[in-house]
């Protein structure tokens, strides 16, 4: 019984290690890529890209703002690979236009902020903060509405599309090494030293994950 348990656990710290090993590959691999970099700025030039005297006028200026080239450069890119909503959203509301004061003054302000872009460039930033708006912080959420859900689509089509690089990487890793239950599981139930080692193995990264919880 004791054997078989060890077994066992030999299995599943092993498949365990192989799978932290393929996230850490994956994760190199984006890095290095700047896959989410890319995917980030491919959907927001679908969707803020505007034609606009010959140059994507709304989009150039909203990656041009201090806060997004700040964490573009932390990062070594022209899009970050990441950006809160909260400094999206400042961002964007900056770009278009400076609305601060009374309800009367905001709303006055982003008026003369739609009047002054361009037709299309104002199609675009009524479909995302609308027609009008009384405060800041009515603008401020119908923005950050329109961000997170925009973000939860992007977040889902990269899900899908990484899964496809982890199977590659998995299947490339699980042929590296042999990585065949029959054969391990032959491997600890013969050798006592093996079925030890995987044993450490497995509360090495039992403590691990009690430390990160």
């Amino acid at each position: 019984m004791e054997r078989a348990l060890g077994v066992v656990i030999g299995l599943g710290a092993t498949y365990l290690f192989l799978s932290v090993v393929v996230l850490a590959v994956v994760e190199a691999l984006s890095t290095v890529l700047s896959k989410r970099s890319k995917a980030l700025r491919r959907c927001l030039t679908a969707v803020l890209k505007v034609e606009a005297g010959g140059s994507a006028a709304l989009l150039d200026r909203l990656l041009a703002s201090p806060l997004l080239k700040t964490l573009g450069k932390a990062t070594g890119a022209e899009v970050p690979s990441h950006i809160p909503t909260p400094v999206f959203v400042t961002a964007f509301l900056d770009t278009i236009g400076s609305m601060r004061g009374t309800s009367a003054e905001v709303s006055a302000a982003y008026r003369d902020a739609l009047a002054a872009l361009p037709e299309k460039e104002r199609e675009v930033v009524r479909g995302i903060v609308g027609d009008a708006v009384d405060s800041v912080k009515e603008a401020e959420r119908r923005v950050s509405l329109w961000f997170d859900a925009l973000m939860t689509q992007l977040s889902e089509r990269y899900r899908r599309n990484t899964q496809w690089v982890t199977r590659g990487v998995t299947l490339v890793l699980v042929l590296a090494v042999n990585a065949n239950a029959l054969t391990m599981g032959a491997t600890f139930w013969r050798d006592s030293m093996v079925r030890e080692a995987a044993l450490q193995l497995a509360q090495r990264e039992l403590a691990l994950c009690t430390l990160q919880s």
